[in-house]
């Protein structure tokens, strides 16, 4: 049973925070504003916040090493940031010895009184929030927009905020049991992380915590998987296909849409910029969200119309030779390659050259094998998982492996010819590589202005 951290008894408690990337900071300083007596440790010997920290609190405790020396005698709550796994060996010895285990989550909910709007799901979560947060800036409300996107959650906290609204990934949300009256939504859920969680259900049950203790839930009715969950609180729906045959009008790229809702209301959207299938499910979760959040149509229609996109997905930044350069490394699994895909391709004219790689996370590349058919000229696999990749892709497909990205992208250069896209969407994490997704889109952007002499700042409109 979880001790909450708002009750009288937390600060006679001693805390342990697991974890100092950018989440175990925030905890710190949380725990510091607070008063509640904390040591921290990182299975690290160093990070890029431990001399800040130690600079900044310098009576703080930090335990920096294998944590199979922490011990953990006189501990009552342990903090655990995201990147702390369930099964790591100090997690279990905690379980064992009946520690409360609490998340950022645990201590975001006990200070705020604020709407909460939270957004999960395998792909779409960022962009979704990143429109709802627009929305409610563009009605004048003072709006907090974070969590696994941008700034932590716990940094986010101020008395005079009029609305939350937060990106909740699996890892942050594998403990959550009350999301006290938030309005939560799933956006969709295929397999990804399956290295971390196990199996797919775990990852599934991981991702449905989000609809614990909400006020309502929004849910994709499109999606096998979140459309089967079954959920206690006042549950609506969004849906394309409804959208597409009763509710909108739009044209083939998005530019117009007409989305009704449950109460007559209409938004009338002009001139969207986001294209392809995917960008119009994000859309119209993002104007269902803003409704159940009270947010007025004249304000959705002045922030989503004017909504260019989100940097690292599908983000087309040059175009030289009438060759179109696409940076989608925010790609991280196979569905969200798959929507890349689908959105630039053009009928079978296979004028897309697909950079694909990383670090694969167990993951089925199979389901790829016609869209790569149809739309795809060449493959260039790179990275650690290039081979394993290969195998499962069809033997009809020109591939070819390189053993980095910036290999991969220079072929692409070279290889591609006018009216062909070059589209990095690598479907796998970076870290074989790179520090994270933005790292790596960034350096292939890098690579192709240097390749082409052009200006970094000279972008496709």
């Amino acid at each position: 049973m979880k001790i909450g951290i708002d009750s009288q008894k937390a600060k006679t408690l001693n805390y342990l925070i697991l974890g100092l990337g950018k989440t175990g900071l925030s905890m710190v300083t949380f725990c510091v504003k607070e008063g509640l007596n904390f040591i921290a440790a990182d299975s690290r010997e160093t990070t890029p916040g431990m001399e800040l920290l130690k600079n900044k609190y310098p009576n703080i405790k930090i335990y920096s090493g294998s944590f199979s020396n922490l011990k953990l005698e006189g501990i009552d709550i342990i903090l655990k940031s995201p990147g702390i796994n369930l099964y790591d060996p100090i997690i279990q010895r905690a379980i064992e010895q009946g520690i409360n285990i609490l998340t950022e989550i645990d201590l975001f909910f006990s200070k705020v009184r604020a709407p909460v709007v939270a957004i999960t799901g395998s792909n779409g979560k960022s962009t979704v929030t990143t429109l709802v947060g627009l929305v409610a800036e563009s009605e004048g409300l003072n709006v907090g927009v974070g969590g696994n996107l941008g700034t932590p959650m716990l940094e986010l906290i101020n008395s005079s905020r009029d609305l939350y609204v937060l990106e909740l990934s699996s890892y942050q949300l594998e403990l959550v049991d009350d999301m006290r009256g938030a309005i939560s939504c799933i956006l969709n859920i295929t397999p990804d992380h399956i290295d971390r969680h196990k199996t797919m259900q775990n990852y599934i049950a991981s991702k449905s915590n989000i609809l614990k203790g909400a006020s309502i839930t929004l849910l994709n009715k499109d999606d096998p998987v979140v459309s089967s969950i079954k959920i206690n609180a006042e549950n609506k729906y969004f849906s394309l296909s409804d959208v597409k045959k009763d509710l909108s009008s739009m044209d083939a790229k998005n530019s117009k849409c007409h989305v009704s809702f449950e109460d007559g209301t209409i938004a009338i959207l002009d001139d969207i910029i986001l294209t392809g299938d995917h960008n119009l499910r994000n859309i119209v979760a993002a104007l269902k969200l803003c409704k159940l959040a009270g947010l007025s149509n004249e304000s959705m229609h002045r922030a989503i119309s004017a909504f260019r996109g989100l940097p690292h997905r599908c983000e087309k930044f040059l175009l030289d030779k009438n060759i179109e350069f696409i940076n989608d490394s925010k790609s991280t699994n196979v569905a969200s390659t798959k929507a890349a895909l689908e959105a630039h391709s053009e009928g079978n004219d296979k004028r897309i050259i697909l950079l694909l790689g990383g670090l694969d996370k167990g993951q089925d590349f199979s389901p790829l094998n016609d869209i790569l058919d149809l739309a795809v000229k060449k493959i260039l696999l790179f990275g650690k998982d290039a081979g394993s990749i290969k195998a499962q892709l069809s033997q009809s497909l020109s591939c070819e492996i390189f053993d980095s990205l910036k290999q991969a992208t220079t072929k692409s250069c070279n290889l591609a010819s006018s009216g062909d896209k070059v589209l990095l969407s690598p479907g796998c994490s970076s870290f074989d590589e790179f520090i994270n997704y933005e790292h790596r889109g960034d350096f292939f952007k890098d690579l192709i202005f240097n390749f082409f002499n052009k200006d970094s700042q000279k972008k496709v409109s």
